[in-house]
């Protein structure tokens, strides 16, 4: 079995092991430059009060690096800050108070992160994706926020009517860095080895482009009266949800950012449609902008993550419980045939009888194990199929000859009405599951004495099969669920999952299940499936007669 939990993630409140010196040099450098430039760059987009912007891309380095290498790497942080603000022209202690509050800050952030919500860095979860804005964004931004509104307050460089503006804008732009800088690196550092197949690549080109179109179109194109009304920011997320879903929270991280780039470029330009009466008017509009799509995107990919990862956590165990429990049902199943082969003389009718119970009871359970694996399967899109070209009829005819003991144990009379020929292209033993399910629900529901009828036709291109009885029918709030998995109807008896996995089978076909009843009256279930091939001749119907017994009515 491949597991799929999460090996037992370094803390980076007690290091990441024992590096050698020259490596912890290196690392604080490399944080220390990265800190330094990006800082720079931030410091450059409409200031307020001279040191809080609204583009804080070192908060989101800071933190990312101390949760993959450790909190050893704060000093690298603070000397950052500490040069970023005094190339800006703060003094020596203005530039160390600020620089204190942005390590202090990376380090409750980290500590927050990995002691309290234990999170998995490449944000896989939704609790991580939670854990981080909440805890991260939300809260650890504050602590730099509030320590460099003081510093700056108490040497006078903002005035007291600035305190609330200058705290916003700087709480902003931390909150931005944690929110799109921190999951890029986080997710594309901690997720593995990254591995597309030619058309996935080719995939993941399109979202890029796409994104890209997108973001000029909105952001650096100018004013034009006949694409004002297009011009709506909201017009990204398809491309954010394409992202996140296909790609989880890599890509989707990765195409936030792109957009978060273009998004800035044109505002500063005075390009888009957050453009305001104030450069830091139009920025906080788009930040609040880019942090409500950024979450979206990372929730939407923590969800979807989570999900695939559940579905073939769930297909690795039934595979090995179906491994498990067919060596020895199959040894069970064996045995139990060689016993009923003895000698009537050797074996007494109460052995026979109850080996022939056995015998049922290890086939069940046999077909239980499959279903379990079919849906499975389905549900994860891993349904494989040979594609042939099929016979339908001569398949319909197949599955109703296996049937025509159980439907005579019943008095049920099973009518076969095909053409001789209807040529499909598909997997002969899913179609022949497929039939054989529909005809099992048809004998269990239809009464003693009662009339099974499976019909097939060529309709507009399509092959239309169906099965009907005369059971006791389906109420119509109920017909919209009974391709449900694990759902079963009140008269039902069975795991609920055949009807989900004929559905399955006949979808990966590129056809479609339905369903017609009528309380009192009986049910239809069938199937359409594409033509393949010359279509069926109107006039080569035949009509097939296999259990014959007595009639009610």
């Amino acid at each position: 079995m491949t597991a799929h939990a999460h090996p037992a993630e370094p803390d980076p409140i007690a290091g990441h092991g024992r590096p050698s010196a020259l490596q912890q040099v290196g690392e604080l450098i490399v944080l220390f430059v990265a800190y330094v430039l990006s800082a720079r760059l931030g410091l450059m987009i409409s200031p307020v009060s001279g040191f809080a912007t609204l583009v804080w891309p070192p908060t989101g380095i800071a933190l990312a690096a101390l949760l993959l290498r450790g909190v050893r790497l704060w000093p690298a942080v603070m000397l950052g800050a500490v040069v970023a603000n005094a190339w800006n022209g703060a003094s020596l202690w203005a530039a160390m108070g600020i620089g204190i509050g942005n390590a202090l800050e990376s380090i409750v952030a980290a500590w927050l992160l990995t002691r309290v919500a234990r999170i998995h860095r490449g944000l896989d979860r939704l609790a991580d994706v939670l854990a981080l804005v909440v805890l991260g964004a939300g809260f650890s931004s504050t602590v730099s926020a509030s320590v460099g509104v003081a510093v700056l307050r108490s040497v006078g460089i903002v005035e007291p009517g600035r305190l609330a503006e200058t705290w916003r804008a700087w709480w902003v732009g931390d909150a931005l860095g944690d929110l799109v800088v921190a999951p890029l690196l986080l997710t594309w550092a901690s997720l593995g080895r990254l591995t597309l197949s030619a058309r996935r690549a080719l995939e993941a080109l399109a979202i890029a482009a796409t994104a890209v179109g997108l973001s000029y179109f909105l952001f650096l194109l100018g004013p034009a009266a006949d694409t004002a009304a297009f011009r709506q920011a909201h017009v990204v997320f398809p491309v954010l949800i394409w992202a996140a879903v296909r790609f989880g929270p890599r890509g989707g991280t990765a195409i936030i950012l792109l957009i978060s780039v273009f998004a800035i470029w044109g505002t500063l330009l005075g390009h888009g449609p957050f453009i305001g009466p104030a450069p830091g008017i139009s920025l906080l509009k788009l930040q609040i902008f880019v942090a409500v799509a950024s979450i979206t995107t990372l929730v939407l990919a923590a969800t979807s993550t989570e999900r695939t990862e559940a579905l073939k956590a769930e297909q690795e165990l039934l595979a090995i419980v179906s491994h498990d429990v067919r060596n020895p049902l199959g040894a069970l199943r064996l045995g139990t045939r060689q016993l009923l082969l003895q000698p009537p003389d050797q074996l007494g009718p109460g052995a026979r009888r109850h080996g022939e119970f056995v015998a049922r009871c290890a086939q069940r359970l046999e077909s239980l194990i499959g279903n379990l694996l079919d849906s499975a399967t389905i549900r994860t899109g891993h349904l494989s199929l040979v594609r042939e070209p099929q016979d339908l009829s001569a398949l319909v005819h197949e599955s109703a000859d296996t049937f025509r003991p159980l439907a005579e144990e019943k008095s049920q009379t099973l009518r076969v009405e095909v053409p001789a020929v209807l040529r499909v292209d598909g997997d002969r033993e899913r179609l022949l599951q497929v039939i054989s399910n529909l005809l099992a629900n048809a004998v269990k529901f239809a009464p003693m004495n009662g009339t099974i009828s499976v019909r097939a036709s060529v309709q507009d291109g399509w092959v239309r099969c169906s099965v009907s009885d005369d059971g006791p029918g389906i109420e119509p709030e109920l017909l919209e669920r009974v391709f449900e998995p694990y759902w079963r109807g009140q008269s039902s008896r069975g795991t609920g999952l055949g009807l989900s996995i004929v559905k399955g089978i006949v979808e990966a076909h590129g056809g479609t299940a339905f369903v017609q009843s009528e309380p009192g009256l009986g049910t239809t279930f069938g199937f359409c499936l594409p033509v393949s091939g010359e279509r069926a001749a109107p006039g080569l119907v035949m009509q097939r007669l296999l259990s014959r017994g007595p009639k009610a009515g």
